[in-house]
């Protein structure tokens, strides 16, 4: 495959708050929710996506929520919300089918395992659709995605410093991992550089870094839900099942807009076919890998047009809006958020603003 063109970094991205803020927050939108004061301040006709990755047994701070947390998240949104297919937020968009009120669209990226043994029975059990977002190159693969194993593996060595090669350029000539701070400052680093390889290159110059850091992720006991992905026949099986959609996310976890126009174009159109191809089905809607501000461009917007995808998916927070661009669509992180707290983020609403009385 071609070079990818270089381009800006992702943005890292933090959801972390001080808990003594959070548990005050949690409290006040509590009183506003069960006043309605939080869903009368959001008076615009608007949809809301949800991005998910894992379902777990127990939440991660990198891969995943807790099964109880995301079960929980689902009564909610069953009680208090429309949740709706990203079909139906397209033909919103397009004018063919008048806005839901309280419209709320469910995502997951990535295509992991748990989706179908612990997210699917949730959603079939409530009767939630949902779209799921597939790395095409590694549906049915051992092993989990590049990023993921370099992330594992930072965070289970042995090692106190590591010594990336020169190749990756990561401004430090040791990466420091004696806490988890650093081990998480080091991987981001990493998968910044690595993003910016051809995919390829990419992939087996992981595998040296992992090997480098004297971890073997087959051995580790149990297989990290976040090494564990779907297969066709799982994937088959949900499609079928009528609830659950499916869209690509890009063949190899690859930044777009660093893609050169010939690697873009075989990311966009060979996703798309593989999972066509697979379930029988026409795949009408795209999520950007990573999907921060800088990590899609012009190109892949006109190119997602053409090549039949109705909307795309970013990780820029937000709701969607009449006259959106349907291929720079927000969505809201889950955070982790519970009940009034979790319909505080759907309505896009900051507290201090609604306290002081601002209009939105």
């Amino acid at each position: 495959m071609q070079s990818e063109a270089p381009g800006p970094s992702p943005t890292i991205r933090s959801d972390v708050r001080r808990p003594a803020r959070s548990a005050a927050e949690a409290l006040v939108s509590l009183g506003l929710w069960h006043v309605g004061a939080i869903r009368r301040l959001q008076r615009r006709p608007v949809a809301r996506i949800l991005a998910y990755h894992n379902v777990t047994a127990q939440s991660d701070p990198v891969f995943g929520l807790s099964t109880a947390t995301f079960a929980a998240q689902m009564r909610f949104l069953k009680r208090h919300y429309r949740v709706v297919s990203l079909d139906s937020v397209a033909e919103m968009l397009a004018g063919t089918r008048p806005w839901v009120e309280r419209a709320v669209a469910i995502t997951f990226d990535d295509g992991y395992e748990d989706n179908y043994h612990t997210a699917w029975p949730i959603l079939r059990k409530l009767e939630l659709p949902a779209t799921i977002f597939l790395t095409t190159d590694y549906v049915g693969a051992s092993g989990g995605i590049w990023l993921n194993r370099l992330h594992l593996a930072l965070r289970e060595t042995p090692l106190d410093r590591f010594a990336a090669p020169k190749l990756l350029d990561t401004g430090l000539a040791e990466l420091p991992l004696r806490t988890a701070a650093e081990r998480a400052s080091a991987a981001h680093r990493l998968v910044d550089a690595l993003y910016r390889l051809p995919p390829d290159e990419r992939k087996a110059l992981t595998e040296r870094l992992v090997e480098g850091l004297e971890v073997d992720l087959a051995a580790l006991s149990p297989t990290p839900s976040a090494l564990r992905l779907l297969s066709w026949d799982q994937v088959c099986e949900m499609a079928d099942g009528g609830l659950v959609t499916f869209g690509p996310h890009g063949c190899s976890h690859s930044i777009v807009s660093r893609l050169s126009d010939n690697v873009l174009r075989e990311e966009l159109t060979a996703s798309k076919t593989t999972i066509e191809r697979e379930i029988g089905r026409a795949v009408r809607h795209f999520a950007y890998p990573n999907g921060t501000e800088g990590d899609w461009d012009e190109r892949a917007v006109r190119l997602l047009a053409e090549f039949g995808y109705a909307t795309a998916v970013t990780m820029r927070r937000g709701l969607v809006a009449a006259g959106a661009n349907p291929f720079e669509l927000p969505r809201v992180g889950y955070n982790g958020s519970h009940g009034p707290t979790l319909g505080k983020r759907l309505e896009d609403v900051e507290v201090r603003r609604a306290l002081r009385g601002r209009s939105y």
